[in-house]
């Protein structure tokens, strides 16, 4: 049974290395189009990749660059409902294959692009995409995992998110961003053989009455002897109590506390996960390091970055079997807000001058692999009731994804106005008090089954 669930995984480490990569490739293009600092206004132009033969692209200012960054996080939006709208019809496995061939197009735009509004739409596909494989993921993987093994399973998908941007970082440092996005097809491409032959979702099955191949499913994943959960929640007319649990009125049922006290509980979360900074430090990694250690340190001090945060991924996938969710969470919410304010401070005074201000850098990135950034999406998998999980799921997301979009967006911009060490102590602020809040809300899901953290958010 383990390694089936180790086995179906890879599937998934797979979808969310693309994410990865596609968050890394972000920076990759940005320090590309631009020879200077990410203060430069001027106009910059760079040389074309070799095989592809395609014609020069110029940055003309911010306002583009800041385009070509926030494009992919706004069209995560409508990824989301997506999500929302299709996955409960047309099953889990069509809509992650649909997502993940729109995923090669999008790479394929990038490739070939003619001028920077062409790799803005290519970003902007990829986007979609991402907008439906991140919650997607999250909910497939929680939905298919036995509860002992389902924090780690989430935990590796962390550690894949790492692999994808430090993969793409490291191509990107040698090869041309053209170059880089052509290797992101070809793992693309690998990406979308191996979810063929992933079974569907048997919860999903479960809900669509068919019970038959909702068993063969489960038992394929999770064997037989967990198969008294899945009966438990099997919806049939015959059982009036499950009937009343999951029937298409108690779906329609959004105002009541088993759908509301989640939804508040993960729009908490995801807002600090967001204003902390983290999507930003992502997206504008080697230009933060360029104006905390100057244009010589820029790829190198990435890369290392991007070990540390593998590192830190792993270490996470170790310590998430032996710890809470909830208490993962507290730890890495607090820890980011203290390594961001000394980072502040560090810059603001110049203390060892470039090589404190990078540790806290590289400290504040392992705090949020180690936490703040995956664990969001395994409270999302696991909270929501089963006839409430793709609206809820969608609602989350999209919110995140919205205020992702105006981090990035606006980071150049703040780093302009409030300069490097403002920016990082408005973000550590903000995290350092609102972790105060998420101490009081967070629910402890450890080594519950979905029905049981269910029963938890009901009234009844």
């Amino acid at each position: 049974m383990y390694r089936r669930q180790w086995l179906t995984t890879i599937n998934f480490i797979l979808v969310v290395m693309l994410i990865g990569m596609a968050h890394g490739h972000s920076a990759i293009l940005l320090q590309q189009f631009q020879n200077t600092t990410m203060n430069a206004t001027k106009n910059l132009s760079f040389e074309d990749g070799e095989m592809f033969k395609r014609p020069f692209i110029i940055v003309n200012s911010i306002d583009l660059q800041s385009w070509i960054a926030s494009s992919m996080v706004l069209f995560m939006c409508p990824g989301c409902w997506i999500l929302a709208v299709f996955s409960k019809n047309i099953g889990r496995k069509l809509i992650l294959l649909f997502a993940v061939f729109l995923f090669l197009i999008s790479w394929l735009i990038i490739t070939l692009a003619h001028n920077a509004y062409h790799v803005i739409i290519g970003r902007s596909l990829s986007g979609l995409c991402m907008g439906i494989l991140a919650g997607l993921t999250s909910v497939y993987q929680g939905e298919i995992s036995i509860p002992k093994l389902r924090s780690t399973l989430n935990a590796v998908l962390a550690v894949s998110f790492s692999i994808g941007i430090e993969l793409c970082h490291a191509v990107g440092t040698w090869f041309h961003w053209r170059t880089t996005a052509f290797f992101c097809c070809c793992i693309t491409i690998l990406t979308l053989f191996m979810n063929c032959r992933m079974p569907e979702s048997p919860i999903w099955l479960l809900n669509k009455n068919k019970f038959p191949e909702a068993i063969h499913s489960w038992v394929f994943l999770r064997g037989i002897r967990d198969l008294d959960e899945l009966k438990s929640m099997r919806v049939t007319k015959s059982n009036k109590r499950l009937e009343n649990v999951y029937s298409e009125k108690n779906e329609k049922k959004y105002f009541s506390t088993g759908f509301l006290k989640p939804l508040g509980i993960l729009l908490g979360l995801f807002t600090v996960t967001q204003m902390s900074g983290m999507g930003a430090v992502t997206f504008y990694c080697i230009q933060m390091v360029t104006d905390i250690s100057g244009p010589d340190y820029a790829y190198i001090p990435t890369l290392i970055l991007d070990t540390f945060r593998l590192i830190a991924a792993i270490i996470l996938t170790i310590i998430s079997s032996r710890s809470s969710t909830r208490t993962l969470t507290l730890c890495s919410s607090f820890s980011c807000s203290i390594f961001l304010i000394c980072l502040s401070m560090s810059i603001l005074f110049k203390l060892w001058n470039p090589w404190l201000a990078l540790t806290f850098l590289f400290a504040f990135e392992a705090a949020v692999v180690m936490g703040l950034g995956p664990l969001p999406w395994t409270f999302c998998s696991e909270i929501f009731s089963v006839p409430h999980k793709e609206v809820g799921i969608g609602i989350v997301t999209s919110y995140n994804y919205l205020f992702f979009f105006m981090i990035v967006k606006m980071n150049p911009y703040f780093f302009v106005v409030l300069k490097p060490w403002g920016s990082f102590l408005v973000y550590g602020c903000f995290t350092l008090i609102s972790s105060i809040g998420l101490y009081f809300i967070l629910p402890d899901t450890q080594n519950k089954s979905l029905k049981e953290i269910e029963m938890m958010f009901r009234s009844d």
